[in-house]
């Protein structure tokens, strides 16, 4: 279990920045532009980039408050380990299950498996072990012409939910790597943890402008790792945004600033004479850069959020050691509620927005899509915020309880397996289905979904 600490409630407002800045990019999008030109403009570009500085946020905090509650167990040994992975678990997979299901549900429907004659020109199984286990993010490998971590999304947009949980399957990578990746990290003092910081800090920055001015390489790359143009487009944005290579320097930047706060809470640098000003100035930097790189159309305002980490690391750090306007704003009673329920919000804002609240937008005007807009906002909040209290609180609760007497470790990885094998079983049958379909030309599959590529025999 976590080591007992005093409760810092600015980092409960910071998620709730992080998903704050996610819902209002996509909902923007959903609800007020909708691909329309004639709404596209310097303040719609702005809050539509705003996802991007919001995962960085994201993927910071996660490697700040892991490194923050389980350095001095996680690392320590085999039952540690065992604690802090059943905790994480508890933490993600609830809600993931719960909003992956009804997806899943949903593109059963849309492919007719509850109608007695399944459609079966799309692979709904082979991708499902991947999903299930978090590592569909990995690695760039394709699967019927897409990258496994966008496989669902290409079959119908009433299923999209599982697009944001390519970052969930990052989060998992992390965590396995952090019961080793942590021992060294707590070995690092002084001039050392500022060294390793921003050695990893350059290396991310390298690396996302070398993505930003190479996007021909990287296509032609895919294209010859791919085989085919839709992949090698994927493999893309997987490169330079997607990837672990690259998040995985915010994550460790968090955990770099959690260790500096761990050995000295209060600070004793120059920064920490004058605690309002510096957390005034990073902040200022961080919005600065932002602002400027997204209205110059800057090939690096896709990554700015990325190459920022380290401003990002460096806020939150100041942020929990001084009590500052910005601490104190992020501290508040609401917000640290709204903050509390940040994984909802992240996982719920689709349906929200874009199931329920866009199409009312779509007919109405400039004026009346933005009231539409700042009302879905607000639902979405406030359906956050329900689900936090009454799904996903008590099953983290129950599942930290249970776990172990439960010896669910045993029960999950016999599921597992078995929903494995009968993933795998599916969907060789599909793809014999689809093979026989192109090759047998007196066959009509039309009634599968399956029309025969040009040149089929």
């Amino acid at each position: 279990m976590p080591a007992p600490r005093k409760h810092l409630a600015a980092l409960d407002g910071l998620r709730f920045v992080a998903a704050f800045c996610v819902l209002i990019a996509h909902g923007y999008g959903y609800v007020v532009t909708q691909g329309s030109a004639a709404l596209q403009g310097p303040v719609a570009l702005m809050l539509e980039s705003l996802a991007v500085p919001g995962m960085t946020l994201f993927f910071v905090l996660s490697g700040f408050v892991i490194h923050l509650n389980y350095s001095g167990t996680a690392t320590k040994d085999w039952a540690g380990t065992f604690e802090f992975f059943i905790a994480r678990f508890s933490r993600l997979y609830p809600l993931f299950l719960a909003v992956f299901a009804f997806d899943f549900w949903r593109m059963l429907s849309v492919e007719n498996y509850f109608g007695g004659r399944p459609m079966l020109n799309f692979d709904l199984f082979g991708p499902l072990p991947v999903y299930l286990s978090f590592t569909q993010t990995w690695l760039p490998i394709a699967h019927d012409g897409h990258l496994l971590f966008t496989h669902y999304g290409w079959l119908t947009s009433a299923a999209q939910a599982t697009g944001a949980m390519w970052s969930l399957s990052l989060e998992f990578l992390f965590y396995l790597i952090y019961p080793w990746m942590g021992v060294l990290v707590s070995r690092l003092r002084g001039a050392r943890l500022v060294g390793a910081a921003v050695i990893v800090s350059l290396i991310s920055i390298v690396y996302y402008m070398w993505c930003s001015r190479h996007t021909a390489t990287l296509f032609d790359f895919g294209v010859r790792l791919l085989g085919a143009e839709e992949p090698a487009r994927e493999f893309q944005a997987w490169a330079g945004f997607y990837s672990p290579l690259g998040r995985m320097a915010e994550f460790l930047l968090g955990a770099f600033a959690a260790q500096q706060y761990l050995l000295s809470p209060k600070g004793s640098s120059i920064l920490a004479r004058w605690p309002a000003t510096s957390t005034t100035v990073v902040a200022a930097a961080f919005a600065g850069l932002f602002v400027a790189l997204v209205l110059m159309h800057s090939p690096l305002g896709l990554f700015i959020g990325l190459c920022t980490a380290s401003l990002v690391a460096l806020l939150m750090l100041l942020a929990v050691r001084h009590s500052t306007w910005i601490s104190r704003a992020l501290s508040g009673a609401v917000i640290v509620s709204l903050g509390e329920s940040s994984y909802s919000l992240y996982l719920l804002h689709w349906y929200t927005l874009t199931q329920w609240v866009g199409p009312y937008a779509t007919p109405l005007s400039f004026v009346g899509r933005i009231v539409v807009f700042l009302v879905g906002i607000a639902a979405t909040l406030a359906i956050a915020r329900l689900v936090y209290v009454f799904y996903e609180r008590p099953s983290l609760r129950w599942l930290r309880r249970n776990f172990k007497p439960l010896r669910l470790h045993l029960v999950l990885g016999v599921a597992f397996i078995v929903s494995t094998a009968f993933s795998l079983a599916a969907s060789m049958q599909v793809h014999s289905v689809w093979y026989f379909c192109q090759s047998a030309s007196a066959v009509d599959c039309s009634a599968l979904g399956i029309a025969r590529a040009p040149g089929g025999r």
